[in-house]
């Protein structure tokens, strides 16, 4: 969408542009932030800049479409999308405006924020000159919900990005500017930064005082200081586009295959979760038959209980790339509750609840409070996943199975169920040891591309922010709901810590009795 062309209209001189002029013909530029950091104000003051706009013909250019009519805590821009500037000496300026992080509809939200900014940048870029994070220059320390944002920008992008990646903080002058730049994550204290006071927003606020009664000299100081900052604002944009002319252009493939990363870790992340709750279940049972079997008394059930748990299926994931399916993933349930689902891959549970068919007959006003008709449970629940749950078939060992159900020498039998009891404890170990060696293994790779070279650490981020949406809220009449959805939520994305953690110490060779209580 083109948003800005300069008029055709030649002067005597050139220097009667608004903007410096640039070397490079095309600038390519990916803005990110908080919801309402102001990424929109700021693409249309470039905009209006590059058209030679002075300070009183500075209007709003941008796609109201886009907009989604929200509060203010809720992402304005609806999806990402694509604006080219023109300027007068032909250079190009490409912006790809993206959803505010943080929104307070939910991580769901931000999730599929995430990868409409992913599709967007592979579908419109194949190369960015730089990724500009807009931030508002009015705090002083990180809030939870920016630390949030920006843990979520450097799990985005590639280590190979970081020469390109510049702050802007909006609402600010520098003597009243006193933000900490050490509250930063550590691989973002270096980067460069700009400081401005928007002079779009300046003139509304100007417009709106104007229709009050203002006596002729407060309306002449006004626009006094109107002046003042939009000079300032054109310096500090000629400043930001000199760096821009500067940095070394970088491909975006290497962006998409670190969300790919990021993605599978998440999926592989539940699916272990389900197999590692499930082998300490196991694992807890067969403890206490072991005991068992050491007491005359009790051995012969034990015995019986331990042929039972070996020729018991057991449920597991199957991997289906490039299909996905509505699945539940409520602690009990496997139902696969819409295989080869039709809709495009939801990452939004609501949406899933709204639109799936498996909730056609209890769909709710909130798609999240929709029910399943398969399974019983709510879409907020319930996921799309490139894997399905199956179950899987046990047998044990033909000479095992004579020995423990045919052989009448007591003393044999028992010998064989002690033998066989130690040797699942041990196969449930290595199992627990090589389903989290798998995880590390993906975690690995995605902290060599990353940024952040931390993902655990933007789960822990997200923890905190989940937090405070539930100290918020519980602030408030009739949330319990919303406080109870976010208690899971917690609980889900603690248990997968733990499952990194513990994937982490069997790199180094060490197992212990850590992830006990899983799902609990």
């Amino acid at each position: 969408m083109s948003i800005g062309q300069a008029s055709n209209t030649t002067t005597p001189q050139e220097d009667n542009h608004v903007l410096h002029p640039l070397v490079k013909r095309t600038i390519t530029i990916l803005l990110l932030g908080e919801t309402g950091s102001g990424k929109t104000s700021f693409m249309s003051l470039l905009a209006n800049l590059f058209q030679d706009k002075g300070v009183f013909e500075l209007k709003e250019i941008h796609d109201r479409s886009r907009e989604s009519g929200l509060g203010v805590n809720q992402s304005q821009t609806t999806k990402p999308t694509m604006y080219t500037i023109k300027a007068s000496r032909g250079a190009e300026i490409r912006i790809l405006d993206t959803p505010g992080l943080a929104d307070t509809r939910g991580l769901d939200q931000d999730k599929k924020h995430r990868k409409e900014i992913n599709d967007a940048i592979q579908h419109y870029v194949t190369s960015i000159d730089a990724v500009l994070i807009i931030a508002n220059g009015t705090v002083q320390r990180l809030t939870a919900a920016t630390e949030y944002t920006l843990s979520t920008i450097t799990s985005m992008f590639p280590r190979s990005i970081i020469d390109n990646i510049g702050f802007l903080f909006t609402n600010s002058v520098p003597l009243r500017w006193s933000f900490d730049f050490n509250t930063l994550p550590i691989e973002l204290q270096r980067s460069s930064y700009w400081l401005l006071e928007n002079p779009l927003s300046m003139l509304k606020n100007f417009e709106k005082m104007q229709s009050q009664t203002m006596s002729s000299r407060h309306v002449a100081q006004q626009k006094k200081q109107l002046s003042a900052g939009y000079r300032e604002a054109v310096e500090v944009m000629d400043d930001l586009l000199e760096w821009l002319d500067k940095r070394t252009v970088q491909p975006t493939k290497e962006i998409d295959n670190l969300y790919q990363i990021s993605m599978n870790i998440e999926d592989k992340l539940t699916a272990a979760l389900a197999t590692l709750t499930n082998l300490d279940q196991e694992r807890i049972q067969l403890k206490k038959i072991a005991d068992d079997l050491e007491n005359k008394k009790r051995s012969k059930k034990a015995i019986e209980d331990l042929i039972k748990i070996q020729i018991a299926p057991e449920w597991t994931r199957i991997d289906s790339p490039g299909e996905h399916h509505t699945i539940c993933l409520a602690p009990g349930c496997y139902s696969n509750c819409h295989m080869h689902c039709a809709l495009v891959y939801l990452m939004d549970r609501s949406e899933i609840g709204r639109l799936c068919a498996s909730f056609s007959s209890q769909r709710a006003q909130n798609g999240s409070e929709s029910v399943c008709g398969d399974c019983g449970h709510k879409a907020n629940i319930h996921a799309h996943y490139f894997s399905f749950h199956h179950l899987r078939p046990r047998q044990m060992e033909p000479e095992t199975r004579m020995e423990l159900q045919t052989t009448t020498d007591a003393e044999t039998r028992l010998t064989a169920a002690k033998d066989l009891a130690q040797r699942r404890q041990i196969t449930i170990q290595e199992d627990m040891m090589k389903t989290c060696k798998q995880i590390q293994s993906l975690v690995d790779q995605y902290n060599q591309i990353s940024l952040t070279s931390n993902f655990t650490a933007h789960i822990e981020t997200t923890i905190r922010l989940l937090k405070l949406r539930r100290e918020a809220l519980r602030q408030n009449d009739g949330t319990e709901n919303e406080v109870n959805l976010i208690d899971q939520s917690i609980k889900i994305f603690e248990d997968k810590v733990k499952v990194l953690n513990e994937a982490k110490r069997t790199r180094l060779g060490v197992m212990i009795d850590y992830l006990r209580g899983l799902g609990r």
